[in-house]
């Protein structure tokens, strides 16, 4: 198992790399009007994306990694496509909503800004159906599966991403990405067959897929907009120059990226096979003190080095310090929360979760009349409230499962 972790850990982080220099690349390609409009686009994709999932990857994946290994997923998986179709029209409407009040104060309406929409929300949901195909990969510990297929979407993304040198608008960043996804989406369609030898024997699956998932609704909703807070309110009351500094240092995130990879190919079926209190409350301990030691290290070095983090982005961006410090930190909050809140999936605990949005909208509406978002810096702390409230919570849930003697931890629902 340790040398699948680490094979995976390699190959993904090869993946993340290639993806962080088109990352860099674009920013420094793109004027930082350009780099605004692409920051805003991102977020429609995102909201569409997440829209027609709703917590079924995951579903997918924490039922998959139940299964023995002679069971087949296929099913499964088809159940879950069929139950996202249901999301799509709420998905679509929200992201067309969302998306032309978005960038309706910084685009003219016109061709060029229907195309945005357009394109900004076909990417997001070929990348829904993308994800949860992969989470089938994950929960088998698919390695060179998902390798392959990240693999050639980097790649595809890399080799095409050129072209903005040459035509730096939005447009053609975002026709990268959306062939980068239908290629990688091509790719593991045709890995399924390998599922298709079984048939699933397990009755009721969309319930389950629905159990699991339709108590995360109200969170993901929430987490989504929370996320994305202080760039709408930029987007609103602030300038371009804002937005493009809020948006190109949370591209320094993707670095975390790599360690996040491993929650849903280890950390989710990982945690969710332990059938032991004392087992599971150990590994969850070395998980915590190897990733806080990485994160000290990382927050030193933007304090005695931010010029060498800057220099990726450009001169376009340079003299942010302060605003570099906010956004490394906030990156390790939410990397913390999703790891604790993947783990709690892990054991099946959805409900307990609206408490993230009572707390995290009293944080942030206390943060907004009383400092106000007015700087980038204040964007970030904003955005960064949800996430704090957020992994208090998931402390708390992982507390009530350590300690509540009636949970039963060899439970498996089929």
């Amino acid at each position: 198992m340790l040398k699948i972790i680490i094979r995976h850990l390699f190959g993904q982080g090869f993946i993340t790399l290639i993806n962080v220099i088109v990352g860099i690349l674009f920013i420094r390609w793109l004027s930082i009007e350009e780099f605004a409009i692409y920051a805003l686009v991102t977020i429609v994709q995102t909201i569409a994306a997440t829209f027609s999932d709703f917590g079924i990857a995951n579903g997918v994946n924490t039922l998959t990694a139940r299964l023995s290994p002679k069971e087949s997923s296929l099913r499964l998986l088809t159940e879950a496509w069929r139950l996202r179709l249901r999301f799509l029209p709420f998905s679509i409407f929200s992201a067309l909503g969302l998306g032309w009040i978005l960038l309706s104060s910084h685009e003219e309406i016109g061709i060029r800004f229907l195309n945005l929409l357009l394109l900004s929300i076909i990417c997001g949901l070929i990348q829904s159906k993308l994800t949860i195909a992969k989470s089938v990969f994950n929960a088998r510990f698919q390695s060179d599966t998902l390798f392959r297929v990240g693999i050639i979407e980097a790649f595809t993304r890399l080799g095409f991403c050129f072209l903005v040198f040459f035509y730096p608008y939005v447009e053609l960043a975002i026709v990268v990405n959306l062939c980068a996804i239908c290629i990688s989406y091509l790719t593991i369609q045709k890995s399924m067959p390998n599922f298709s030898s079984d048939s699933f024997s397990s009755a009721g699956i969309e319930n389950q897929l629905k159990k699991f998932a339709f108590p995360l609704i109200p969170s993901t909703i929430y987490s989504l907009a929370q996320v994305h807070l202080g760039v709408f309110i930029l987007s609103l009351i602030g300038t371009t120059q804002m937005i493009a500094e809020i948006s190109a240092l949370s591209r320094f995130s993707q670095i975390f990226s790599l360690i996040l990879v491993l929650g849903p190919f280890w950390i989710q079926p990982f945690f969710a096979r332990i059938s032991s209190k004392n087992k599971f409350f150990k590994n969850l301990f070395l998980l915590v003190i190897t990733m806080s030691i990485i994160f000290i290290v990382v927050i030193f070095s933007t304090y005695y080095y931010p010029w060498a983090w800057l220099w990726f982005l450009g001169d376009n961006y340079q003299g942010s310090d302060a605003e570099l410090q906010f956004a490394i930190i906030s990156s390790i909050i939410y990397l913390s929360n999703t790891c604790l809140y993947t783990i709690v999936l892990s054991r099946g605990a959805t409900y307990g979760q609206s408490w993230t949005i009572i707390f995290g909208i009293a944080m942030q509406i206390s943060f907004y009349f009383i400092n106000g978002v007015l700087t980038t810096k204040d964007a970030i702390l904003i955005n960064t409230l949800p996430a704090i409230s957020s992994l208090f919570v998931q402390i708390f849930i992982i507390g009530c499962l350590v300690f509540n003697k009636s949970y039963v931890w060899n439970k498996v629902d089929r």
